[in-house]
């Protein structure tokens, strides 16, 4: 039984839609996708995969002969380095996020800052970071009101994941800190500065030090 349904999306794209998470060997998944140089993209997600091609060039059938191969044969991929994110742990809801987990502000920070998290996908808005591997223990509810606005860099904690905000938007995670780094730059030749299968770990810093190495414009 293949572990995953191949689903038409509109006129132009499949859904890899996985039956469980996928989230530690989708890289490599995406690589063997890539790969064939056959799609206009490939977009991945927890569960799932995007795979779009133009319907003019490439028939669905060919489209899903090809998926079905490189899915049998996925590309090995090394670990790549562990890429360490500075944060200002000063968040508006760290007091109250550690008091409902029993734990201290510092403690929090700690535990928070510990794993070694990998990307799963960028998403909701351009370079909103979504990453796996938040300890269970770790775990809150989102807001019961979002907030109107979020300022971009904010790191957060909502059900049982984690992830940071690149862009001011609403949002209605529990935030913890913040990170001085720019995350999405649309001028810049790369724009997005992480990207699905890298891996994060957080380096709590101090407040003059996020100062300095802050690339925020607000």
């Amino acid at each position: 039984m293949t572990p995953y349904r191949l689903m038409s999306y509109g006129d132009d794209a499949l859904l890899v839609d996985f039956k469980e998470d996928q989230s530690t060997a989708l890289a490599g998944y995406v690589a063997q996708l890539r790969e064939t140089q056959l799609f206009s993209d490939v977009i991945p997600a927890y569960r799932s995969i995007t795979v779009q091609f133009n319907p003019e060039s490439v028939s669905e059938k060919r489209v899903r002969d090809v998926i079905t191969q490189a899915l049998a044969n996925p590309v090995a991929l090394s670990p790549g380095p562990v890429i360490e994110v500075p944060v200002y742990y000063n968040g508006a809801d760290l007091r109250s996020a550690a008091k409902s987990l029993n734990l201290t502000p510092k403690a929090l920070m700690t535990a928070h800052s510990a794993p070694i998290y990998g990307v799963a996908f960028l998403g909701f808005l351009p370079g909103f970071t979504f990453l796996s591997g938040l300890p269970d223990a770790l775990a809150l509810p989102r807001l019961d009101t979002p907030r109107l606005r979020v300022k971009p860099g904010s790191v957060g904690i909502a059900g049982n994941q984690t992830g940071i905000y690149a862009l001011p938007s609403p949002g209605g995670w529990q935030l913890l800190g913040r990170t001085p780094w720019r995350l999405f730059n649309p001028d810049a030749k790369a724009p997005f500065r992480f990207k699905a299968a890298d891996r994060l770990k957080f380096m709590p810093i101090s407040k003059a030090e996020f100062d300095a190495l802050s690339e925020h414009d607000q």
